[in-house]
Order: C-alpha cells, then sequence, then structure tokens
C-alpha cells in the first residue's frame, strides 16, 4: 500500500468512527450485500466497537443470515421487517431496554 492509499484509509476510518469514542453503544445494521463504502465503513465501525468493548446491537432484515461468531458477540440481534420501519423500532427500543440502555 502506497503512502497516498494509507493516508485515504485513515482518512476514511477516522471519518468512520466519527462518534464512536464518545458512545457506550454501537448500532449497526447488518447486510449480506456486496462491498461497497458503506458496508467499508460499517465493518470499521464494528471492529472499533469489538476492540473498545462497546455493548453491540444489529439490526438484521429478515432472509438475512447473521454470521454465526457476531451474533455470538452481540449484546442484541434484531430482526426486523425491511417493509415496516416500526418493527425496527420496536426492535430496537426492546434490545435498549434488554440491554439495560432504557429505562422503562
Amino acid at each position: 500500500m502506497s503512502q497516498q492509499e494509507q493516508k485515504e484509509l485513515l482518512r476514511f476510518a477516522t471519518r468512520a468512527i466519527k462518534g464512536l469514542p464518545e458512545s457506550d453503544i454501537f448500532v449497526g445494521v447488518y447486510g449480506d450485500g456486496p462491498l461497497t463504502v458503506t458496508r467499508a465503513a460499517f465493518l470499521m465501525q464494528l471492529g472499533y466497537a469489538l476492540l473498545h468493548d462497546k455493548r453491540l446491537i444489529i439490526p438484521v432484515p429478515h432472509g438475512v443470515t447473521l454470521p454465526a461468531k457476531l451474533e455470538a458477540v452481540a449484546d442484541a440481534v434484531v430482526r426486523y421487517n425491511p417493509e415496516d420501519p416500526a418493527s425496527l423500532q420496536y426492535g430496537l427500543e426492546q434490545a435498549l431496554t434488554n440491554i439495560g440502555a432504557k429505562k422503562h
């Protein structure tokens, strides 16, 4: 990797993890699509969250298979219907309550 590529990667990484150092919880929607900039940012954020012992909530659309290792380290997995945004909201509220991040 050239020095220019290293600088670009560092800039990308810095933007991707913005806000994570101050957060206690990482919420990232998992998808099984091809590698895109959005997916690369998710992977970088997930790695940062794991290395810094952040609590993980991983929403996963119905029909998408979550890797077993990721499911094992997640504090909560939220299955939802992408056609029904309310199912995601409800699932996230339940997950936050279950991990003790939201009071009743």
